[in-house]
């Protein structure tokens, strides 16, 4: 998203909107992603046929927001492993331009039309066979703990409410967003 706003302002200062070629090749990954999401090849039937899951959500409004989503549904926390976390090559390329922390995308962006789901941590090995598109990102503790967010130098950190909410008034969408 902020490479297209990027390109869209950078258009509308060049007083030359018509022939203006915006430079998106090198983000054609990431736009594709935006545009065009694809459903995970894991789906939920697959999971659900090696092991019995307690919750489960897409993730569209950003990693943190499902959590809390599920954690306040469920009645309980969470703390998440900020290593284990997968984020794509192309949005560490894009944070580091726009000078962002990547793990900030993956937390309060949207967009990645993937599954959250939690499971009795003793049914792990019952999913091994779904090879890497499952990754374990941290654990389900007791609701007193909050929802926390594990950072690389072992420093917890409240996971804030954030992502996209589609019924926020359109101008804080766009400030959330920068």
């Amino acid at each position: 998203m902020k490479i297209l706003l990027r390109e869209t302002e950078r258009s509308l200062k060049s007083g030359n909107e018509v022939d203006f070629e915006p430079n998106l090749l090198p983000y054609k990954e990431a736009v594709e992603k935006h545009l065009t999401p694809r459903p995970p090849l894991v789906t939920v039937e697959s999971i659900l046929q090696r092991t019995p899951i307690h919750a489960i959500v897409d993730v569209n409004d950003g990693l943190a927001s499902d959590l809390r989503q599920i954690c306040t549904e469920s009645g309980v926390g969470a703390e998440i492993e900020q290593q284990n976390i997968p984020i794509a090559n192309i949005t560490r390329k894009v944070a580091q331009e726009v000078s962002e922390n990547p793990i900030d995308y993956a937390l309060y962006g949207g967009k990645e039309y993937e599954l959250l789901f939690t499971l009795p941590e003793h049914q792990h090995r019952r999913l091994e066979a779904l090879g890497d598109s499952i990754t374990v990102i941290g654990r389900i503790v007791d609701q007193s703990k909050g929802v926390e967010l594990v950072t690389e130098n072992a420093d917890r950190v409240e996971l804030r409410w954030g992502g996209w909410d589609h019924f926020r008034p359109r101008e804080s969408r766009r400030r959330m967003q920068e």
